[in-house]
């Protein structure tokens, strides 16, 4: 399988040129502004980036920080008009993986591009939201650090390696604990016991994340349904539109994109004219027809 780019270049002439140079080896996706590029990127995540710094409406820093907010390890490579030292470092201080400067060459690039999809490939992504760091022995969940212990990261790095297949208790002992473990045969349990605890943990924190949203929805709803009682169209144009800004946050976010609050807005968006042809646009036009959400997505706002 391909590996899948990214790339964010509002000029059409270097959008061609980065299509000639990487789409034999490469997947690859084009994007003429940040918009489009997040909508695709909460549906599916690439292997790396190229993103141009000036672009209009919302420039290349302002992008590059908003992917480290939902992802810190997918490789960023950056290029610019814009060469002097205080842009170079104002990228990499914002978390670009490397900066390139134009024009460019497209040798040196590509080069750049293997280089760095090299350096990503030290991580293990499984597609139960799980992240295996493997140069700094780390683990994540949904990108929340486990903080687990050298033993507990190598013995998750197998499970997760082996997803879906039975592991015997003698290849654990052996792989994380070494051949000549002599020592009680609970160990094993015990740091299976505090891998689910920490999970759990987690989990309960974005079930608490979620009901929080979901009351801030239904409050929308109220005032949304009072301005229309009250023929207050302004009140309820204001309404509709945070309502949708919270339908696109809830549903194009990577880890759960239909949860309860998702529901509570689909049921929302549907018993409303505009907003429900509003989300019918937008998903035609940001989400893959092909991919899974797509068809969840409009069959929850088929009219009950």
């Amino acid at each position: 399988m391909k590996e899948l780019i990214y790339i964010v270049e509002d000029d059409e002439g270097m959008r061609e040129v980065y299509q000639g140079a990487f789409e034999d080896a490469y997947e690859i996706k084009l994007f003429e502004n940040g918009k489009d590029f997040f909508y695709a990127f909460a549906v599916k995540k690439p292997d790396l980036v190229i993103l141009d710094i000036m672009l209009p409406e919302m420039d290349g820093f302002t992008i590059l920080t908003k992917i480290r907010e939902m992802d810190e390890r997918i490789p960023v490579i950056c290029v610019s008009a814009k060469s002097d030292e205080v842009s170079f470092v104002k990228g990499l201080n914002r978390g670009a993986d490397d900066y390139m400067a134009k024009p460019f060459s497209v040798l040196e690039l590509m080069a750049r591009v293997k280089t760095n999809l090299r350096r990503a490939k030290l991580y293990i992504t499984s597609a139960d939201g799980f992240s295996i760091d493997n140069n700094l022995y780390k683990a994540f969940y949904n990108g929340t650090d486990l903080g687990l212990t050298i033993k507990e990261f190598k013995l998750l790095k197998i499970l997760i390696g082996k997803a879906g297949v039975t592991v015997e208790r003698e290849e654990l002992f052996r792989d994380v604990w070494g051949e000549d473990y002599m020592g009680e045969t609970r160990t094993l349990d015990m740091h299976i016991a505090a891998i689910r605890e920490m999970l759990l943990t987690i989990s309960i924190n974005f079930d608490k994340q979620h009901h929080w949203r979901l009351s801030e929805i239904k409050e929308l709803a109220v005032t949304l349904n009072l301005a229309w009682e009250e023929n207050d169209f302004g009140l309820a144009k204001a309404m509709t539109d945070m309502l949708f800004k919270a339908f696109q946050d809830i549903c194009y976010q990577p880890f759960a994109p239909i949860s309860s609050v998702a529901l509570k807005c689909m049921e929302i968006i549907r018993s409303h004219t505009e907003l429900y042809q509003t989300a019918l646009k937008s998903i035609n036009r940001h989400v893959d027809k092909d991919s899974p959400l797509y068809r969840e997505l409009n069959l929850l706002l088929m009219p009950a």
